[in-house]
């Protein structure tokens, strides 16, 4: 639903050196630890609706299929010419969409690894993409400020949703179909009718960009957050647009999602961090990454994946924070990644003019 690599990557850079100064030689690989896997950075993570497969999208410009048991590594889905920036499977498990730097939406089959077709029609990064409940729709956020929704089985597009003064960089949909919720650098969230592509209202009480949004399993609470140490993350009551809570987590909020139950809320920072929804308080802090792109629930709750800057996925179980295996080889940070990520980030500002002050989208 995501999205979305938590934009600011300037902002991170120096989070990123920080955690470098403090990682020496490689540490050695544990019987938990599968195959080279990434060779960049993680930024998206998906767990197929049936929980046994995982899926990885990464800035090395390619998305990786596991297995969720035993973490073995089936296939690489490779098409993209940009960063893979967001993935999601179809309700059905059957189909994966993947968004990207290059603008485009592809849809591969989860199975075989073969690509169906590629949508075109953004004029920016294609940042986030989520299928709808029923797997007939495919909606995508991107940097030219739109979302556009799709027909997931034609690749036709429906219409275009305008409205944001940023760079949408999170999009979700509502379980029960009717509304989109969309989270930009505009520092707001645009909730909106699916069916009609009606905007219906926009929350604000944001004081800086946004990163994630989603809806609550119910439908009934929207969850987004943004950038900035404290009040960064807020839950909302979905119909009436009211905000029913706000979390501090002390670091950048780069993507949020409730427990398929919905008593709790994952968001990947720093490292992964758990909140319980009524109190707002911090259950768990699970460390071993260096910084966290993305983080999920499986589908029955029971265990939780994370993608990170170190080019690995890690499972944990999602009662205890205990860590389960790492999909892939840890990569050290270093002063050339940092200075390869800043190159990048600047190169990619420089050529969408989307760069504004210390954020890139």
């Amino acid at each position: 639903m995501r999205k979305r690599l938590p934009s600011a990557v300037l902002c991170l850079a120096a989070a990123l050196f920080c955690a470098a100064l403090t990682v020496g030689a490689q540490e050695a690989l544990s019987p938990e630890v599968f195959m080279q896997g990434h060779s960049q950075a993680i930024v998206s993570v998906a767990y197929s609706p049936d929980g046994k497969r995982i899926a990885s999208g990464s800035w090395d410009k390619t998305i990786k299929i596991w297995d969720a048991e035993t973490g073995r590594e089936l296939r690489t889905l490779a098409g993209h010419s940009g960063w893979v920036e967001s993935i999601a499977y179809s309700p059905d498990g059957r189909r994966i969409a993947s968004g990207s730097h290059d603008k485009t939406i592809k849809i591969w089959d989860a199975a075989t690894g073969r690509e169906i077709r590629t949508l075109s029609g953004h004029s920016g990064q294609v940042m986030s993409t989520v299928y709808s409940p029923d797997g007939k729709r495919i909606v995508s956020g991107s940097v030219d400020r739109t979302l556009k929704i799709w027909n997931a089985e034609t690749g036709q597009e429906i219409r275009t949703l305008a409205g944001h003064n940023g760079s949408v960089v999170s999009v979700a949909y509502s379980p029960d179909g009717r509304r989109i919720a969309s989270g930009s650098r505009d520092n707001t969230v645009k909730v909106w009718d699916a069916e009609s592509g009606r905007e219906i209202r926009t929350l604000t009480g944001h004081n800086q960009a946004l990163n994630a949004v989603s809806f609550s399993p119910d439908s009934r609470r929207l969850v987004s957050s943004g950038e900035g140490k404290t009040n960064n993350i807020k839950i909302w009551d979905a119909e009436t647009g009211g905000e029913l809570r706000t979390i501090s987590t002390g670091g950048f909020a780069s993507s949020t999602r409730f427990s398929p139950d919905g008593g709790r809320i994952i968001c990947g920072d720093d490292t992964v961090k758990i909140f319980d929804t009524q109190t707002g308080q911090e259950i768990y802090s699970f460390t071993g990454h260096s910084v966290v792109f993305d983080a999920s629930y499986s589908p029955d709750g029971r265990r939780i994946l994370s993608g990170s800057a170190d080019n690995t996925a890690k499972i944990w179980d999602a009662v205890t924070g205990d860590e389960i295996m790492t999909l892939g080889i840890p990569a050290p940070l270093t002063r050339d990644m940092i200075a390869e990520y800043l190159a990048l980030a600047g190169d990619s500002a420089a050529k969408t003019g989307a760069f504004s002050g210390p954020s890139l989208y």
